[in-house]
């Protein structure tokens, strides 16, 4: 392979970026990349002929990305809100945090525990956590939430 070539794909740090196998190479590292999709990513034409990347999740509908927030952890809910606007006012829907699933919140910092039971607190209706005792640490947190009519432990010592 030359030189000239290799700097015209995308590079890694991680791996190796290749068009094709080396015979005689055992690198675990090594990527194959097709060259015919390279930079294949959608692309607008920007201002003075630039091109501009345009996200393809921007074309979902609110709804979609809603059902796909049902199946994120909390922990992952709440960094996607983060995200931008949309996602945090689509996050924002009561409906989201009404079954709310904490697993090994053993592991859980306090700060991460409070931060969430505060997001989802006016909504929640059922929490379900798991891990290892104690909980009781979390108990005035728990007996915040006013509307939670399920409460689920499940705990092991």
């Amino acid at each position: 392979m030359d030189g000239s070539r290799d700097s015209d794909l995308p590079c890694s740090k991680r791996r190796k970026l290749r068009d094709y196998p080396d015979v005689d190479s055992n690198d675990s590292e090594t990527l194959i990349i097709n060259p015919s999709v390279v930079n294949q990513l959608p692309l607008l034409a920007g201002h003075g002929g630039q091109e501009k990347y345009t996200n393809p999740f921007d074309s979902l509908s609110n709804e979609v990305i809603q059902e796909i927030c049902m199946m994120l952890s909390i922990r992952d809910k709440m960094s996607f809100q983060l995200v931008n606007r949309r996602l945090y006012s689509i996050c924002s829907d009561p409906y989201l945090w009404r079954n709310v699933f904490i697993d090994d919140a053993h592991e859980t910092n306090a700060p991460f525990f409070k931060s969430a039971l505060q997001t989802c607190q006016p909504h929640v209706q059922s929490l379900s956590l798991t891990g290892q005792a104690p909980f009781s640490g979390y108990q005035k947190m728990i007996v915040s939430c006013q509307g939670i009519h399920t409460l689920n432990l499940y705990i092991w010592v």
